[in-house]
Parts: C-alpha cells; structure tokens; sequence
C-alpha cells in the first residue's frame, strides 16, 4: 500500500479550489481554518464572559443583571471580530459586500447601525447609573417599572400589568423621568371643589387635618393645601401628600380622594 500517494491525495484535496469569492479560490483547507477560527473565537468569547464576570463579583458588585450584561457584551465584541476575521480568511470583504448589495445592504446597514446604537446606549445607562433595574420611570406619557434591563433594550411593566420593551436608545435620547433616582419618595396630588359660599377657612382646616391623618403618607413630609382657582362656579383646593412608592399613585389618589370627600361630606 502506497500510503504517500493517499497523503498526497488528501493533501491535494483539501488545496483544490472548491469555489471562489473576491478573487479569493476557497479551498478546504481554508474552510477549514475559517471553521477553526470560528471555534476558538466562541471558546475565547466564553472563557473572557466568565473573566468579566468574576473580576465585578471580586470587585462586590451586587446587580447582578449588570454583571451578566457586561460579560454577554464582552462575548459578543469577541465573536463579531473572531466571524469578521473568519469571513475575510475565506475573501469575504464586508465592506464590499454591502457595496454590491445595493438595496439590501442598505437595510443592512440601518439594522447594524440601530444595534450599535442600543449596545452603546446601554454601557452609558449602566455607566451613568441613571436607570436601574427596579426603578419607576415615566417615558412618553406612561409610568413603567424597569423590570430588565438588557443588551439591546429594557423591559418594563406597564400599570395595566403589560410587557413593555424598550430600545435602549429610546431613553437615551428621550425625556425620562425616574421617580426613584434619588428616593422613591412621590409627591401625590388630587383637587376638590367646593361652593363659593363655604367658610372657607373651616374647609382649609378640615383638609389640612384629613390629609395629616393619612396612615400611609411619609410622614416626616407634611402635607400641603393650597387655594388654586376662587370664584365662580366652584372654589378649587389642590391637597398634596408625599408618598413613599410612587408605584402605588392610582391607588393612593383614590384613597385620597375619598378621605377628603368624606371629611367635607361630599
């Protein structure tokens, strides 16, 4: 048996071109160093993701949300230069090959670009601190609570007890206001009308009790009655009271709301 022949065949093989990209034969030999790469670089991505993991706990970090995403972060950057390098083994050129997709690559691009742009916005949310998970925001006229925060996009529970998912470029680039950013103290406010006939001092003190009698206000914060419209046909007092868990508003109003209309008789 002439085993240098069936060497050189196989070597042979595996030199023969099997197609071409780019100018580039493909042959096996560089699929298969393609598919090496491809290997490693996920081996890599993993043993870097638990690196990053261990260095924050090491470091007491207690999120840890945040610990998983920086390391799933760290894994992705590692298998998206490990497939670049993959694809260019073989003669794939990305750039030109969004060049001559025209339409497609176009799309491509708008898709790459709004990934990029949710990737970068969460490493400055998680830098700046400035949401965390369980936090109440109110984004685009809705009060959430931030039940995820993720790669690409948050997660949040709406008051009727809906999923939300929102990109987490939308709160970077839109008005949000946290409601526990310092605290989770919640100034909760109702208005109540009464006849312009009434003594109105007695109405100012009956408020000004009801609301101090409140078991579930703050109560190092004291409540606060204010005359917001005299006249005609109805007098408007606004009553304000601090609530410790803005989560609670609705609920909280409507207990307000019925305390006050039962002190005036209403």
């Amino acid at each position: 048996m002439n085993t240098d022949s069936g060497t050189t065949q196989t070597a042979s093989a595996f030199d023969t071109p099997l197609f071409s990209i780019g100018g580039t034969e493909v042959t096996g030999a560089l699929l298969m160093t393609a598919a090496i790469i491809v290997i490693v670089t996920v081996v890599l991505s993993i043993v870097l993701r638990r690196w990053v993991v261990r260095v924050f706990e090491k470091r007491g970090s207690t999120n840890d949300n945040t610990v998983r995403w920086y390391g799933k972060v760290t894994q992705l950057f590692v298998i998206a230069i490990g497939v670049g390098i993959a694809l260019h083994t073989i003669g794939i050129n990305m750039m030109s090959a969004f060049a001559a997709g025209g339409i497609f690559a176009l799309g491509m691009g708008f898709a790459v670009k709004n990934i990029a742009e949710n990737l970068i916005s969460g490493v400055m949310l998680r830098l700046e601190h400035a949401i965390a998970l369980g936090d109440v925001i109110q984004i685009k006229g809705d009060m959430v609570k931030v039940t995820h925060m993720g790669t690409r996009s948050a997660t949040a529970r709406t008051l009727d007890d809906q999923d939300m998912l929102i990109p987490n470029s939308t709160l970077i680039q839109s008005i949000v206001t946290n409601y526990t950013l310092r605290d989770s103290q919640y100034r909760l406010t109702t208005q109540i009308e009464v006849s312009p006939s009434a003594d109105l001092d007695q109405v100012r003190k009956t408020l000004e009790e009801t609301a101090k009698n409140l078991e579930w206000r703050v109560p190092d914060r004291d409540p606060e009655v204010f005359l917001e419209s005299p006249g005609e046909p109805k007098i408007t007092y606004q009553v304000a009271v601090w609530i410790d868990d803005p989560w609670t508003a609705s609920q909280r109003r409507s207990d307000l709301n019925e305390a006050v209309s039962r002190s005036l008789n209403i």
